[in-house]
């Protein structure tokens, strides 16, 4: 509906093959442009939107397979100007992930939920992404980390992982002489949290290591 400076959008939906998108929401036009606007993207099916891809792209990845249901809600909020954006808000999950590649193990159920958000100062400083859950596993081994990410410009960091990891299934990927000594499996528990610099130095290193604690178990 258009009335005045008001466009109000009660919905619009498109639907392709592997995705179904909805939108509504106001955008009122004055001598800046406000947003109040909702957006889905429901039950995004990956192994179908890869077909719009590149063949050529997929080849220089040495992608096989990719498969997976993405679900996307979000929000924008705010006025939109020269100067100023809009307050963009997502929430993002993933399930039932498969990727197969022409030179790395296999991939498979890959599933994350997350959220990511340009913040109160609706610019980088406050452009943050929350993921709780992030998990992914090979024939042998498995996968699971939790971090967050705040500030693209100065980037701070806090990262948990707990690692399930079969030494047989990576030495192909691995020097040699970093390996000749272990076999089984290595369990690892790993946290960390900073602010990574411009450059390495030694000082980023000093303080990385205080940050971060681990725990490694041989079987």
């Amino acid at each position: 509906n258009y009335s005045d400076s008001l466009i109000k959008i009660n919905e619009i939906g498109i639907e392709t093959d592997g995705a179904e998108l909805n939108l509504s929401g106001n955008v009122i036009y004055t001598e800046k442009i406000y947003t109040d606007i909702q957006f889905t993207g429901s039950d995004l099916i990956l192994n179908e939107l890869i077909k719009y891809a590149p063949q050529e792209l997929l080849n220089d990845f040495g992608l096989k397979k990719v498969a997976g249901t993405m679900n996307i809600t979000g929000k924008i909020n705010g006025t939109v100007s020269d100067n100023e954006l809009p307050q963009v808000d997502l929430m993002v999950s993933f399930n039932d992930g498969h990727i197969i590649t022409a030179d790395y193990p296999e991939l498979k159920n890959i599933r994350f939920k997350g959220k990511i958000s340009n913040g109160i100062l609706r610019n980088n400083q406050s452009t943050q992404a929350d993921f709780e859950a992030f998990h992914f596993e090979t024939n042998k081994s498995k996968f699971d980390f939790a971090f967050s990410i705040l500030d693209i410009d100065h980037l701070k960091y806090n990262i948990r992982a707990n690692l399930d990891i079969d030494v047989e299934e990576f030495k192909p990927f691995i020097p040699d002489t970093l390996l000749e000594s272990v076999n089984g499996k290595i369990i690892v528990q790993f946290s960390t949290k900073g602010m990574l610099p411009d450059s390495i130095s030694e000082k980023f290193i000093d303080d990385a290591m205080a940050n971060s604690k681990a725990q490694i178990e041989f079987k």
